[in-house]
């Protein structure tokens, strides 16, 4: 299978259209992952909303490192805010379960799950998580999110760290 999505960062741009309907509402991104932060930069940026590392679905797999640790604040979730939980793919059906259930119960208005790819079988079950889930695309014969992408480099310590300044700025 060919892949659809060149990087990350392209990604990111074309989430921002199918999520330029919230711009100007009261919202929050809340990026599960490294990955996530990646994603999340980008579309703070260009929509205008404050970027959080959703950190506690890391306890579910192990700790975080020093500087990832350095980047979690206490939640600036309010009840009756809308919440996007953002990821670079649905690759981990488990951690993606544990953000949205993070997120829910913070008593958001609107819970919006973004990703650039979705597994069919996952988003199917995790629509029953969130308000609305969007995604670019859902590839039918992919197993591995990574499919979905040209580039899909890991993202390091440094760049998380560099990526949350610049969307916080």
């Amino acid at each position: 299978m060919a892949a659809i999505l060149s990087d990350r960062q392209s990604a990111a741009f074309r989430l921002t259209d199918r999520l330029w309907h919230l711009r100007g509402v009261d919202a929050l991104l809340m990026a599960v992952d490294r990955g996530g932060v990646a994603i999340g930069s980008v579309l703070a940026r260009l929509l205008g909303f404050p970027l959080e590392f959703l950190a506690e679905t890391e306890d579910w797999f192990g700790e975080r490192t020093e500087e990832e640790a350095e980047l979690v604040a206490p939640s600036s979730a309010r009840k009756g805010q809308t919440l996007i939980v953002v990821d670079d793919g649905m690759a981990t059906e488990t951690r993606l379960a544990a953000a949205l259930r993070i997120a829910r119960a913070r008593q958001p208005t609107l819970l919006v799950l973004a990703l650039p790819a979705a597994l069919p079988a996952t988003t199917a079950r995790l629509r029953t998580m969130a308000d609305a889930v969007i995604y670019l695309q859902s590839p039918t014969h992919s197993q591995a999110v990574e499919e979905c992408y040209e580039k899909l480099p890991p993202v390091t310590d440094a760049e998380v760290a560099e990526a949350m300044r610049a969307a916080n700025a």
